[in-house]
């Protein structure tokens, strides 16, 4: 996939993460905060070697189920990947990093 494409798919797949209700923010892993210089940003990590996997890692907000906020964000996200070429049936992992 190209950096472009790539780019446009991340900023997607954030938007539709944002609109999930429960979530509070797209949560970076450590190694993406040490990377880009301590700037925010990251939370998501694409591959579209077969099989495609799409990574999340959210901060789930007080008052929601973690599993049930978590569900709903793959859910959403298999959808909105289905029958784009390359990335249909692509795996969704949703790892929650905090609890606010």
């Amino acid at each position: 996939m190209r950096s472009d494409a790539r780019t446009r798919l991340e900023e997607e797949v954030a938007a539709l993460v944002a609109d999930v209700p429960g979530v509070a923010y797209l949560s970076p892993r450590l190694l993406h905060r040490l990377t880009a210089g301590g700037r925010n940003g990251g939370g998501i990590r694409l591959s579209a070697t077969a099989p495609a996997t799409v990574e999340v890692w959210i901060a789930v907000r007080s008052g929601h189920r973690a599993a049930t906020t978590a569900r709903t964000v793959r859910e959403r996200i298999a959808a909105a990947l289905a029958g784009r070429p390359g990335l249909d049936g692509a795996r969704v992992q949703v790892v929650v990093t905090a609890l606010t």
